[in-house]
């Protein structure tokens, strides 16, 4: 179907878009492959972001996205961390999720449970951010995952969580 009026108002004559319409911005979505083992008590580097992967520039590799060539300009990030306390006591304290650029940590999101008894199994946390990226800045996400018993695996999800989900990443030039 051809687009044949706006506000209805007949198109007629049109024979190009203008030239500062940019159709092409860069977009990425994946969500993680499997689950990770991350460490304790420390800010871990999220990988693995290859499953429903949708990289219109080729500027995703996995685990880290960097500005490319000409694009430079205003995103929107958002990370969605799914995190698992279930091989390691089902008594998680403390899970943030981090988006990092150029390797420093720029916006974080998390649940802080270790006082009062409470703990968290199998929590989500989703964090977001709106960022203007140079050419070659790049963005990359971390977890901070700590337990009460400081026992057994952590981990953050992937694919193979079943019914909890993936752990998935989103970015977007806006402007």
């Amino acid at each position: 179907m051809a687009l044949t009026r706006i506000n209805n108002q007949a198109l007629t004559n049109v024979t190009e878009l203008p030239t500062n319409v940019d159709l092409q911005r860069p977009v990425v979505t994946a969500k993680k492959a499997s689950s990770q083992n991350v460490s304790r008590a420390t800010w871990t580097k999220v990988t693995g972001f290859t499953v429903d992967e949708h990289d219109s520039h080729s500027a995703w590799d996995g685990s880290k996205f960097t500005v490319p060539s000409g694009q430079a300009g205003r995103y929107f990030v958002t990370f969605s961390c799914f995190a698992t306390f279930g091989d390691a006591g089902y008594d998680g304290e403390n899970f943030f999720a981090s988006i990092s650029v150029n390797g420093t940590k720029q916006q974080y999101a998390g649940l802080n449970m270790a006082n009062g008894g409470r703990h968290m199994v199998d929590p989500r946390s989703t964090v977001t951010m709106i960022y203007d990226l140079a050419v070659s800045d790049y963005v990359e996400f971390y977890a901070y995952i700590q337990d009460d018993s400081a026992s057994g695996t952590l981990k953050v999800g992937g694919n193979s969580n079943g019914n909890n989900g993936a752990s998935a990443i989103s970015i977007a030039r806006i402007d």
